[in-house]
């Protein structure tokens, strides 16, 4: 067994769930590109089989370490972070962002009052659209049990 004193530990744990949260990112990647997108940011430039490769390389990686760990006694603590409070801040932030382009904001030139007004509606749109995704999510978030 390997023997780390709390501060090896905590480091050993840490950077695994670096590597594993990489991993992640890597499989969110092969999901965007795939995926229609408004704005892509990804080509799809990977064959199915060689997504197939990759999923698999990773899922492989998971069931190694987590022997790894077993066997050495170092077993991380549960999850504990809300995926729907996430969501959450995630589309708070998403409507602050939209801020940032409403006619009182948008840098680089004025803009005709007529530009403005559209502007703002199109703004005021998007955000209605992120209000209402909030709500529909709260409101699931209070009926659940528990």
């Amino acid at each position: 067994m390997v023997e780390l004193n709390a501060g090896q530990k905590r480091n050993f744990l840490t950077t695994l769930e670096h590597v594993d949260k990489l991993l992640s990112d890597s499989v969110h990647v092969l999901d965007n590109a795939r995926s229609p997108s408004l704005l892509p940011e990804y080509v799809c430039d990977i064959s199915p089989e060689q997504r197939e490769r990759i999923l698999e390389c990773i899922a492989r990686f998971r069931v190694e370490v987590s022997g790894l760990l077993k066997r050495c006694g170092l077993m991380p603590s549960e999850a504990h972070k809300s995926a729907l409070g996430a969501v959450l801040a995630y589309l708070l932030f998403a409507d602050m962002a939209l801020e940032e382009i409403d006619s009182k904001n948008i840098d680089h030139g004025r803009l005709t009052k007529d530009t403005a007004r559209e502007l703002d509606m199109l703004v005021s749109q998007m955000r209605r659209f992120i209000q209402d995704m909030r709500i529909r999510l709260d409101r699931t978030a209070k009926n659940q049990p528990g």
